[in-house]
């Protein structure tokens, strides 16, 4: 995964381009693994997590709130849905 979303990025443009450059960086290091034959291997952009309103879930601009870890995990679920090979939207009955 790639950093997530801070609000220092739109308050500091040049930390903004570090941390763009940080997640170029991490995914091109993954597509090239994938490339390789690396089969097991995902990338989940760190920065499109908390949704199209990212500082909405944020408690202090880098840390995620209740709304940034739920929008989180909605996020994530399709990855992991291919990843751990599950075919349905719904999350197993518990026995």
């Amino acid at each position: 995964m790639t950093p997530l979303y801070t609000s220092r990025e739109k308050r500091s443009p040049s930390l903004g381009l570090d941390w763009i450059a940080r997640r170029k960086f991490i995914e091109q290091i993954v597509r090239e693994r994938q490339k390789s034959g690396d089969k097991k291997l995902f990338i989940v952009d760190g920065a499109k997590l908390l949704g199209p309103t990212p500082a909405d879930g944020l408690v202090d601009g880098g840390h995620p709130n209740d709304l940034g870890f739920y929008w989180m995990a909605e996020n994530l679920a399709p990855t992991f849905r291919k990843v751990l090979n599950l075919s349905s939207t719904k999350p197993p009955r518990m026995k």
